[in-house]
């Protein structure tokens, strides 16, 4: 994916997992958009070169909660 196409496509992924965050903690999404972008797996799917952003939002999601409970897994794919 070259840096035009990511450039797209990270706003879209970012809204959806906010999306998920806020449902599974009863947040609204301001709440969720706030605590995911201040988080280290954001950090991570900021930079193209991880490949994080192939994770589906659901997965993204859960990831996010492994991390707030202290550990930020990546689980094989």
């Amino acid at each position: 994916m070259n840096s035009s196409q990511f450039s797209f496509f990270l706003p879209l992924l970012t809204a959806h997992v906010t999306r998920i965050i806020a449902e599974r903690h009863g947040w609204d999404e301001e709440t969720a958009f706030e605590r995911f972008v201040e988080s280290d797996l954001y950090a991570l799917l900021e930079n193209p070169d991880t490949e994080i952003w192939h994770y589906s939002p659901l997965m993204l999601a859960m990831m996010f909660d492994t991390e707030a409970e202290g550990r930020l897994e990546f689980p094989e794919v």
